[in-house]
């Protein structure tokens, strides 16, 4: 069975190295993308599937939603995947504690997954960071701090404590 994935944020980056991880994968096909007006013109002639700027047109024909977007909008499109019923993977990061408490609440309705970090080495990172932490068997907190390069420019994150 061929899934078909919804890619929100298809215009950014991310999106689009899913949207192009998506054009040869053998068991899921990308059903549409999701892009602000502004870069729907520039992008649509260059892919072979529906974009727009209305999830309404494409959360309808999709098994399941991946949302690259922005902060501002990742709580609208998680109500909107809810009133779907679709499920949803979000990769966007800089999240506000408001947008956490509104994916909880979505998330005891629909399937949802919340990946602030999709990046492996920073999820190795952490691990072994981990399990330094708990082999030393001492009182200590481990801060993770990591920088994301974007366009050129470092953008650096907040410090993280670990469990």
């Amino acid at each position: 069975m061929i899934s078909v994935v919804g890619v929100i944020g298809c215009s950014g980056r991310m999106g689009r190295s899913i949207a192009s991880i998506l054009k040869s994968h053998p068991s899921a096909t990308i059903g549409g993308g999701i892009a602000p007006t502004h870069a729907i013109s520039s992008r649509e002639s260059k892919h072979a599937f529906p974009i727009s700027d209305n999830p309404d047109q494409i959360f309808p024909n999709c098994d399941l939603l991946i949302d690259f977007s922005h902060t501002s909008a990742t709580a609208t499109y998680a109500r909107l995947a809810e009133n779907y019923k679709k499920p949803l993977m979000i990769g966007t990061t800089g999240l506000s504690d408001e947008t956490i408490e509104i994916l909880k609440d979505v998330s005891t309705k629909i399937p949802l997954l919340l990946a602030a970090n999709t990046s492996l080495s920073l999820v190795v990172t952490k691990k072994i960071a981990q399990l330094a932490a708990f082999m030393l068997q001492t009182m200590i907190m481990i801060f993770l701090f990591w920088t994301n390069i974007i366009n050129g420019k470092k953008m650096p994150h907040q410090a993280q404590p670990l469990p």
